[in-house]
């Protein structure tokens, strides 16, 4: 091959790229994340070391996750779970592709502060123990609303995951083993929940550790993770985790 020959090629491969270049492909888009944290505020978890066990994981694994863009909301469980005042929210501004240094620096400071106060929200959160008539999980999937900004939602517990109120009571009532689909059924239809009520929310429960020599509860931790499954996957999200530890999963891209 000549020397003009070659020159061609390379111009040929130029101008093929330029024109790859100016399609407009776009970059992958950066998915925000809303946090929702309920903290079980019920009798029913007495142990100091348990909450602090808590307190540092969800320090750890979910504040420790959080990014520009992000938000995080902190709700308490008990009797009145579904329309309680939350006790902390706060967001951090998102920063564009093209953002200047201003732009970081402030981003970088509204996730500092976010992360302190979250963190300190979540510590006084677990020192209050209140005498409540009921522990209302379920209405915490009511404070889960279709978000405008199509922020991608994990949904944390802090719990044993008994819920308990008129409808239905995990800490007296044994789950029937093969009837757990109809009464999920029944829940949503008692609620009014549309099977779209979870879309895009991943759902992490955080148990307390049982310690040895402890009653033997009506329901125990498999028959609970199959209700909580179904009932998750009934209404359209993904339960990711029903265990005393976990590891935050990405929810998007960064």
């Amino acid at each position: 091959m000549n020397r003009f020959g070659l020159i061609s090629i390379i111009c040929l491969l130029g101008l093929g790229l330029f024109c790859l270049a100016s399609t407009g492909v776009r970059k992958s888009e950066v998915i925000h994340t809303q946090y929702l944290i309920f903290i079980d505020q019920t009798g029913s978890i007495s142990s100091v070391a348990q909450r602090n066990h808590w307190v540092q994981l969800l320090i750890d694994e979910v504040l420790g996750c959080m990014q520009p863009g992000d938000c995080i909301q902190i709700f308490a469980i008990h009797d009145r779970t579904r329309d309680a005042a939350p006790l902390y929210m706060g967001k951090i501004s998102a920063v564009p592709q093209d953002a200047v240094m201003g732009e970081l620096q402030r981003a970088r400071s509204e996730m500092t502060v976010v992360r302190r106060e979250a963190g300190e929200a979540i510590q006084r959160a677990m020192t209050i123990k209140k005498a409540a008539k009921a522990t209302d999980l379920l209405g915490a999937i009511d404070r889960c609303h279709a978000d405008p900004c199509k922020w991608h939602t994990k949904l944390i517990f802090a719990s044993d995951m008994l819920h308990s109120s008129s409808d239905i009571n995990l800490e007296r009532t044994a789950l029937p083993e093969n009837g757990i689909g109809n009464l999920v059924a029944a829940l949503l239809a008692r609620h009014g929940w549309p099977g779209s009520t979870l879309a895009q929310v991943q759902v992490y429960c955080l148990l307390n550790n049982v310690p040895p020599g402890a009653s033997r509860p009506v329901n125990g931790r498999r028959i609970l993770r199959q209700f909580w499954t179904e009932l998750v996957i009934s209404l359209g999200g993904e339960l990711v985790c029903f265990e005393t530890h976990f590891a935050m999963k990405s929810g998007g891209s960064r």
